[in-house]
């Protein structure tokens, strides 16, 4: 097996390099404003992605590159969370190459409250209101069966970067019949008091391995499972 970090020191994840991905999709649930991964698993895989993320600013944000589509790579990534989309190389995107749901990924579908962070300068909103800011607004959610449903076919992978919200939502996915061979998820609260974040992924740990998942690399607070296609 053989593992590859993609994207920037801020954006990267790493995944199981498996041709499974060629020419599939990756479900990217929360953008923020660095898609350095997204990017690159797209171009040496030749895939097609869907962003889900209501984030106003990530709308924008993926507006701009949308705009620069057919650009090459023309500077370095940047230190922090938001990269020049000239760090991209988008020469080979084209129209198709993602789609984009302004909604959250959620345990169901409906009309839920979306958290704005403490700091205005962040951009990552969550659904919930723990150490963020006491003002939030509506955003329709829906659920990961919702969206195979919504874009045709089952996802390669998925990457799940959803302040706080990846515990329940893995839990809700696993129920669903058709699953990506690849998961990576980021657990915020793995470093919460009296042990309340390993708590959640000894259960979380638990639920992938009965699914065929196994762990193949995290750093503190991000994962990556696989199960063999």
């Amino acid at each position: 097996m053989t593992l590859l970090t993609l994207g920037s020191e801020y954006g990267g994840w790493t995944i199981v390099d498996h041709p499974s991905l060629q020419g599939a999709v990756i479900f990217s649930i929360g953008v923020g404003e660095d898609i350095s991964f997204d990017v690159e698993i797209i171009n040496k895989y030749n895939m097609r992605a869907m962003f889900v993320d209501p984030t106003p600013r990530s709308d924008a944000y993926l507006d701009i590159v949308r705009n620069n589509f057919g650009e090459s790579k023309s500077t370095g990534y940047v230190q922090g969370g938001i990269q020049p989309v000239e760090s991209y190389d988008l020469k080979l995107f084209q129209q198709d190459t993602f789609d984009y749901l302004a909604k959250a990924l959620w345990t169901s579908s409906g009309l839920i409250k979306f958290y704005k962070p403490l700091n205005p300068r962040h951009v990552s909103c969550s659904v919930y209101g723990e150490g963020r800011s006491d003002s939030y607004y509506w955003v329709e959610s829906l659920t990961y069966g919702d969206l195979v449903k919504i874009k045709g076919e089952v996802p390669s992978i998925i990457k799940l970067d959803i302040e706080g919200a990846a515990f329940d939502v893995i839990t809700n996915m696993l129920s669903h019949s058709s699953l990506p061979a690849q998961i990576l998820f980021e657990l915020e609260e793995i470093d919460m008091y009296n042990g309340y974040g390993e708590k959640k992924l000894i259960a979380l740990n638990y639920l992938l391995e009965s699914r065929g998942y196994k762990l193949v690399h995290k750093t503190k607070k991000e994962f990556t499972y696989f199960a063999s296609v």
